[in-house]
C-alpha cells in the first residue's frame, strides 16, 4: 500500500463493486468465470492499476479515482480509442465512463535493463525511435506554428529557458511542424514488450497537445538518465530509426538539438534544486 492512501483493495471495490459480476462477465465473454482474481499493479493518488483474472484470460484494469479523474480518464481513453489497430498501444477491451474505468489487454512484461542486454543498444535504440515515429504520425494532431522556445516557455516554465542563452538560441531557431498529442510522460517503464518483442505503450493519463517531436524529445533525456554508459550507442539508433521511419515535416536533427539543449536546462535546474 502506498503511504497516506486507503488500501487498494478499498478503493478498487468502491469503485467497480457494484458492477463486479458485470466485469466478470464481460471478460468471460458472456458468462461469469469460476474465479475472478486481481493482482496490484500500481497505486498511487491518482489511479489503481490492477492484473484481472478471469478463469484463463489476463487483462489490465485501470481505474481512476483521485484528483482530476475524469480528465485524466478522457485522455487516455481518446488515446486508446484513436489508436485502436495501429498495433501501438494495448488494444481496449472495454471502458466506463461513468467509473472512470479502462480494461485493456495484458501485452508483456515492462521494458527493462534486461531487454537492453538481450537486444543490445542499437536493437534497443531502433525499436524505441520506431515507435516514437509511428505514433508522432497516428495520435491526433493538428495545425500549429511558431517555434520552441515559445511551446518550451508555456509547457516547462520551471526549466527557465532564459537562463542559458545558447539553449535558447537553439529553440528559437527551430520550427514546430504541428501539434500531436503527445504522450508527455517519457518513463521508459511504460513500455511494455510482448512475446514477439514488439513494443506497446501504457499510461497515457498526462496526454496533451505539443509540438511534433515532443515525446522523442524527453525520451532522448530517459535514456541519457536511465542507461548512460550507453546512451550515445542507444540515441545514435533511435535517431537513425525515427528518421527512416517519420514521414512527417520534422527534421531529427533539429529534434536532437532540441533535446540537448533542454537536458542542458534540465540538468542546471536539477543542480540548483
Amino acid at each position: 500500500m502506498t503511504p497516506g492512501l486507503r488500501p487498494w483493495r478499498d478503493r478498487l471495490l468502491a469503485a467497480i463493486g457494484p458492477s463486479m459480476n458485470g466485469l466478470g462477465r464481460a471478460l468471460g465473454g458472456g458468462t461469469m468465470p469460476a474465479d475472478l482474481t486481481f493482482e496490484l499493479v500500481k497505486d498511487g493518488p491518482r489511479a489503481v492499476s490492477v492484473s484481472v483474472g478471469a478463469g484463463p484470460r489476463q487483462a489490465h484494469l485501470k481505474v481512476y479515482d483521485g484528483p482530476d479523474a475524469s480528465d485524466r480518464y478522457s485522455r487516455e481513453r481518446g488515446i486508446l480509442l484513436a489508436l485502436r489497430g495501429k498495433g501501438l498501444v494495448a488494444p481496449l477491451i472495454l471502458f466506463s465512463d461513468q467509473m472512470n474505468l479502462l480494461v485493456t489487454e495484458t501485452m508483456g512484461p515492462p521494458l527493462s535493463v534486461t531487454h537492453l542486454s538481450d537486444w543490445g543498444p542499437q536493437n534497443f535504440g531502433r525499436a524505441l525511435g520506431t515507435w516514437l515515429a509511428r505514433y508522432d504520425m497516428c495520435a491526433p494532431s493538428r495545425e500549429g506554428g511558431g517555434d520552441w522556445y515559445t511551446h518550451v516557455r508555456q509547457h516547462c516554465p520551471e526549466l527557465r529557458v532564459d537562463r542559458l542563452a545558447d539553449a535558447a538560441e537553439v529553440l528559437k531557431r527551430v520550427p514546430v511542424c504541428g501539434l500531436v498529442v503527445a504522450q508527455n510522460d517519457a518513463a521508459l517503464g511504460n513500455f511494455v514488450i510482448d512475446d514477439l518483442d514488439g513494443l506497446w505503450r501504457v499510461d497515457f493519463e498526462a496526454a496533451g497537445l505539443r509540438p511534433r517531436g515532443w515525446d522523442y524529445v524527453f525520451m532522448r533525456h530517459a535514456v541519457r538518465q536511465r542507461h548512460p554508459d550507453q546512451a550515445d550507442q542507444i540515441l545514435g539508433a533511435m535517431s537513425m530509426a525515427f528518421d527512416r521511419a517519420h514521414r512527417g515535416a520534422v527534421v531529427v536533427g533539429e529534434l536532437d538539438a532540441v533535446s540537448e539543449a533542454l537536458f542542458s536546462l534540465t540538468a542546471l535546474r536539477d543542480r540548483a534544486a
